[in-house]
């Protein structure tokens, strides 16, 4: 630190002995230090490549700021980054993945997608693409990038471990997508659909109920509201009726929220409601 900042005396500007600084302040533990030696980097002198520079500085920055969780802050620097950087996969990729571990699925599927329209197109840039649809709930999606992914030359090269992963992945895509009552479907497979759900939710709200030794004053609204219901549903009940449909799903994605939170993890469709509680407006999205 003391002969960075002795040459920084000679050299106010220099972008190379404020990063050094950066780095320094960063082992140290010295957050605040060490990013205004990144700020002041990025807006330094450079030779020759500054522009190339700026930007490696800018992601290294990024880093940094996902280690010490300051989300938001990566996420505006990769933003700059990307906005800055040219039309080139390898560079939309990293941002892309940085982005992820930033939070930020949704624009990371973005910079997945611009990648993706060069060619040919990358393995690392489909399975991004499916797994940041994935987090975005956009299984429609998922499902396309995922299955092009593994049909990919190069998938097939991955550790088992991966592969194992990503089918997975599509697997549960699928079948979120075989349970899910979309506004596409006829009246009659929306409300099987429908009905269905409601009879899994049901059966997982009886066994979390009969775990407990002392009901939760959320479980017993729970159990109460599912009562109110039309005794014996069917599903021509459910096409004369729009209103009883969307009772009927939000009742099913409380239930598993709360059991979720009462009586553990589920598993099976219960663990696929679940996910299509967090954005069910989102699963098909294009």
């Amino acid at each position: 630190m003391a002969y960075f900042n002795t040459l920084l005396e000679t050299r106010p500007g220099n972008g190379l002995i404020h990063l050094q600084l950066a780095r320094l302040a960063a082992r140290q533990g010295d957050e605040a230090l060490a990013v205004r030696h990144y700020q002041a980097a990025l807006d330094g002198t450079w030779e020759g490549d500054g522009y190339i520079r700026r930007r490696e500085v800018r992601l290294e920055l990024s880093h940094y700021l996902i280690d010490r969780k300051q989300y938001d802050r990566a996420r505006t620097q990769l933003l700059i980054a990307a906005g800055n950087a040219p039309d080139d996969p390898s560079i939309e990729i990293v941002v892309a993945g940085l982005l992820e571990q930033a939070q930020d699925p949704a624009n990371a599927l973005h910079f997945y997608k611009k990648a993706m329209q060069h060619r040919p197109v990358q393995l690392t840039a489909l399975l991004g693409a499916g797994r940041a649809a994935y987090s975005s709930n956009k299984y429609l999606q998922a499902k396309d990038f995922l299955e092009r992914a593994l049909n990919h030359p190069d998938f097939e090269k991955q550790p088992a471990n991966i592969q194992e992963q990503y089918r997975n992945m599509l697997s549960d895509a699928d079948h979120i997508l075989l349970l899910y009552p979309g506004p596409t479907l006829s009246l009659r497979a929306r409300a099987e659909r429908i009905l269905r759900a409601g009879k899994i939710a049901q059966e997982r709200l009886t066994a979390c109920l009969s775990s407990q030794t002392a009901v939760s004053p959320q479980l017993q609204t729970l159990a109460g509201r599912w009562q109110q219901l039309p005794p014996a549903l069917r599903w021509l009940q459910l096409e004369r009726d729009p209103q009883l449909e969307q009772t009927i799903m939000q009742l099913v994605y409380q239930t598993e929220q709360i059991t979720s939170q009462q009586c553990g993890p589920p598993t099976g469709n219960d663990a696929l409601l679940l996910k299509m509680a967090r954005a069910p407006e989102a699963i098909e999205q294009q």
